[in-house]
């Protein structure tokens, strides 16, 4: 089965050069990745990378060509939207290259075919489901709800993990990528939930409850999850957290001296 980059090559070819296979198309990329990066070729590892190739898979070779032919027979490992990426950083640094703005112009034309058959999401992404519209009309959220837990028209609870998902029609869903959460060691994350059941007469912090770190919202509303700020923290970690229910401030973590003491003041608790 063709890579997507050898598809992508192959479209080319049938484009501007139907006389020539991919071999040749390869050859025209090489040749000319060579005659601008040949006076420096640690500035071509230097675009690939600021491009998001992983440059720890090249074998250690003077050769420029050499390097730029194991570049190219590692696109046949990437997806899309690594390509693009990747060769839009290469046309941006050499405007003057046709061979690379007919790569771009052909990744992004592919990218925008797919984009409405299914949706990307990245290993350090989720993606955020907003759902325009119902088939039942009948289907609204709850008063005060901003969250969608039943299919609703809305954001969704359910967020898109790593890979490829289907059936998220861009007529009927609009898809959002965001970062995972991430906490270093030297932080923890202080969480707010933007709804939830409301919190009692006199609290000020939303109580404890169990929702694998706010990474489950339907867990969080069925078991009394509160709106507001939450006593939970985050601790060093990454987290798939729906950022359009709960949004997370990190803070230093608070360090106290051999010689010192450290005295709290509480907030919130019985009187």
């Amino acid at each position: 089965m063709d890579s997507e980059f050898q598809k992508v090559l192959d479209e080319i070819r049938k484009r501007i050069g139907k006389d020539k296979d991919i071999e040749d198309i390869k050859g025209e990329i090489i040749e000319n990745l060579i005659i601008v990066y040949q006076k420096s070729p640690s500035l071509f590892i230097y675009h690939l990378e600021k491009g998001g190739f992983d440059i720890g898979n090249f074998k250690i070779n003077p050769s420029l060509q050499v390097i730029v032919s194991d570049f190219l027979s590692q696109c046949n490992g990437l997806n899309i939207d690594e390509l693009y990426k990747i060769f839009s950083k290469l046309h941006q640094q050499n405007q003057g290259l046709i061979i690379l703005k007919e790569i771009k112009k052909t990744l992004e034309k592919t990218k925008n075919k797919q984009s409405k058959l299914f949706i990307w999401i990245g290993n350090d992404e989720i993606g955020i489901v907003n759902k325009k519209w119902a088939f039942n009309p009948s289907l609204r959220l709850p008063p005060g709800r901003i969250i969608a837990l039943n299919g609703e028209p809305g954001i969704q609870a359910k967020i898109l993990g790593p890979g490829l998902h289907f059936g998220y029609s861009s007529l009927q869903y609009t898809i959002t990528k965001v970062t995972v959460i991430t906490i270093s060691r030297e932080e923890i994350g202080l969480v707010e939930a933007k709804d939830g059941h409301p919190l009692e007469s006199g609290q000020n912090f939303a109580k404890v409850v169990d929702c694998n770190n706010f990474q489950d919202i339907k867990a969080f509303f069925d078991n009394g999850g509160q709106i507001g700020k939450q006593r939970a923290i985050l601790t060093n970690g990454t987290y798939r957290i729906n950022t359009e229910m709960f949004s997370c401030r990190k803070v230093p973590v608070t360090r106290i001296e051999a010689h010192k003491i450290g005295l709290v003041e509480a907030q919130d608790g019985s009187p």
